[in-house]
This record gives C-alpha cells, sequence and structure tokens, in this order.
C-alpha cells in the first residue's frame, strides 16, 4: 500500500516562498525611492535568503512526494530530514548576525543618508582642524605678504604645514614661547611631492628631476634642502604679483603629447594639430637668443607660465635679482661644476638696480612687438 504525506507542507512552503520574496520587492522599491535609508539592508537580505529555504523546502518536499506514490509498500520512503539541519543552522546563523548588527550599528546611521547622523553634529561642535590662511596671518604677517604675490599663492600655509588647530590653541593657552611648533620642512622631499618631474603632470607645471636639476647647478651634496635657494613663501621672486602679469595664449609643448621631445629637424605631418611655441610669434627674439650664453634653457626657465585657465596663461618677466641669483648666488653648497657664480650683494653694489642692466647681452635682444606667426 502507498504511503501518503501527512499534510501538503511543500505547496505551503511555496506559498510561503512567493510572500517572502514578493516582501522584498516591496521592500526593495521603498528603499530606492525613498531620500534615506527606510529599512535595514540586512533585514531584506535574510527575507530574500528564507524566501529562497522555504521555495528550496517546498521543491524538496514535492519531489519526495512524487517518489512515494511510486513506492511499493517494501520500499522505505526516501529521507530529507537533514535538509531541515541544514536550513535551521542557516536560519540561527543568520539571525545571530542580524541581532548582533542592531546591537552594532549606531541608532543615528541613515538620518541624513547612509551614514552616521552624529558624524554631521560631531564635525559642527569640534575644531577644524585646518585653520585657513588668515589665521596664520595674525601672528606671520610677512610671509603672508610675499607668498600672496608670488606662484604659490593659491596654496594653502597648512599645505607645507600641516594642520594648525593645536599649535593655536597651544599659543592661545600658553603664548608664543609655550606653543606646540608646527612642521617646517627642512628635507628637499616635501616640494618635490608637488615638484618631481612625473609624465601625468602637464608640461607648464613646474617640475623638476632632483638628480639631474642639482647637477646642472652644482649641488655637490644630494640632501641640500630646495629651501637653500628658494623661500617657500616667495619660490621665484617675482618682480610684481603673478595675478597683475601680462595674460598670454596658453602655450603648448611638444612633450605634452610626446614622451620625448621630436629632434628639431624633425618634418610635422601635414595633418599635425596646430601647436603655438614661442619661436611661432617671436621669431627675431628666438633667432637671436640662439647665439646668446643662456641659449640653452627653455624661455619658461627665465619667463614663468603661470596658468590662469585652460586657454590663458600669465607670462612674468624676471627682473628681481634674486631671480637670476637662484642660478648664479656663490653658496658653500655649490661645486666647481656650478654655472659662473657671484657674490651678492657685493657682486651689484653701486652698479646697477638689476642684473640684466648689466648683463642683457647674455640673454636676448628686446623687441617691443611679437612678429606675426608663421604658420605651424
Amino acid at each position: 500500500m502507498l504511503q501518503s504525506p501527512r499534510a501538503p507542507t511543500g505547496w505551503l512552503a511555496l506559498v510561503l516562498a512567493v510572500v517572502l520574496f514578493g516582501v522584498v520587492i516591496l521592500m526593495a522599491r521603498a528603499e530606492v525611492a525613498a531620500p534615506k535609508p527606510v529599512y535595514n539592508l540586512t533585514t531584506i537580505v535574510i527575507i530574500g535568503i528564507l524566501g529562497f529555504a522555504a521555495a528550496a523546502w517546498g521543491l524538496v518536499k514535492l519531489g519526495a512526494r512524487g517518489k512515494q506514490a511510486q513506492q511499493s509498500d517494501e520500499e522505505k520512503p526516501a529521507d530529507y530530514s537533514h535538509v531541515l539541519w541544514l536550513l535551521g543552522i542557516l536560519v540561527v546563523g543568520l539571525g545571530g548576525a542580524a541581532t548582533v548588527r542592531y546591537f552594532l550599528v549606531p541608532k543615528t546611521l541613515g538620518e541624513f543618508g547612509y551614514y552616521r547622523g552624529d558624524a554631521a553634529r560631531e564635525a559642527r561642535a569640534g575644531v577644524p582642524q585646518h585653520q585657513g590662511k588668515e589665521r596664520c596671518r595674525g601672528c606671520h604677517p610677512e610671509e603672508p605678504k610675499a607668498h600672496a604675490k608670488d606662484v604659490h599663492s593659491k596654496v594653502e600655509c597648512e599645505t607645507c604645514h600641516g594642520a594648525a588647530a593645536e599649535h593655536l590653541a597651544h599659543f592661545e593657552k600658553e603664548g608664543m614661547f609655550g606653543s606646540k611648533a608646527i612642521f617646517v620642512p627642512t628635507t628637499r622631499e616635501p616640494c618635490l611631492w608637488c615638484h618631481r618631474r612625473l609624465a601625468a603632470r602637464p608640461s607648464s607645471f613646474p617640475q623638476v628631476d632632483p638628480d639631474e636639476h642639482y647637477a646642472f647647478l652644482g649641488v655637490g651634496d644630494p640632501s641640500t634642502p630646495c629651501m637653500k635657494c628658494h623661500s617657500p613663501h616667495e619660490p621665484l621672486f617675482l618682480d610684481r604679483p603673478v595675478h597683475e602679469a601680462r595674460m598670454h595664449p596658453v602655450i603648448q609643448q611638444c612633450t605634452d603629447c610626446h614622451k620625448v621631445r621630436p629632434a628639431k629637424e624633425a618634418k610635422r605631418p601635414e595633418d599635425h594639430p596646430a601647436v603655438f611655441e614661442c619661436s611661432y610669434c617671436h621669431q627675431d627674439l628666438a633667432r637671436d637668443f640662439a647665439k646668446r650664453t643662456h641659449h640653452n634653457l627653455d624661455c619658461s626657465r627665465c619667463h614663468q607660465v603661470y596658468r590662469e585657465s585652460p586657454t590663458a596663461v600669465r607670462i612674468v618677466k624676471h627682473r628681481d635679482p634674486r631671480f637670476c641669483l637662484l642660478c648664479h648666488a656663490k653658496k658653500p653648497f655649490r661645486t666647481d661644476a656650478a654655472p659662473p657664480l657671484v657674490d651678492w650683494p657685493a657682486h651689484g653694489q653701486g652698479k646697477a638696480d638689476t642684473c640684466i642692466d648689466c648683463h642683457a647681452d647674455n640673454i636676448h635682444g628686446s623687441k617691443p612687438e611679437p612678429a606675426a606667426p608663421e604658420t605651424p
């Protein structure tokens, strides 16, 4: 005689699975449509897993019922009780994880979005770690004056010196001599964070290969910090604020697209995009410069290019003697391989206000108006 199941548990499990899947769909739609979290994501996942478990259990029971209908009295029906153990372990594990998560997740999570609501209130109540240039200006008036007119004008003081909140708190509490010292760079590495030569940086951004740069300047000790020549607050000693310098169309260079600069004698293809170099507009100066002492330098070494926008730059003509002295000042760390060195200010005392008053022949002649550009 055939054995029949005592109750249609398989069909009931499938109906339960459909109900659970429907609940998951409704909860997920509400979660997506709401501006902030409505349901705990873990809850939705657990209900979905339970729906799959119910569907699996229902299919198992229906399969067992079909087999039982074909079995004879002598045959023993299939036993699927081990599935109950697996489902029980799964439910207990997920339930325990959900319970633990309930107690670990902050109560304000989701108050303003998918993050902890108290985080915003704590941020408003606390003291900002970065204080801004204006706070620095109150105690250090001279450095910001130089900084505001040079090429570092857009760089915040705390970019190089670190967050100032603790420094100011100590100062306000203990005075000048008891205040916590702020970070002051003493090696070349902080400068190279921004100025090390990298292929990913545009060629118009000032960057150097430190070994090549030091070899050119005759610096014998590679550990010599950049601050020995460049003042961090006024690195290029401009004779006027950079934002008052003459606007100029953006200058492109071959190395903006080519990894290696093509040879000068290389012929440019007819379909090559137009590239605007200094020599296109300043042909006479370029020809004259080729005969001068500094002919091996790029124009941008002495005419600082400061990018204002993707299509415009400012060009600074350096006339401050301190700029020339970046290469030519006699310093103890420079070797005989350095460019010609002078003892300043003794060298120029009583002679002229600027270096080019006497040494213009080392650079190039002057031409008030640029020549008409030739076709690239």
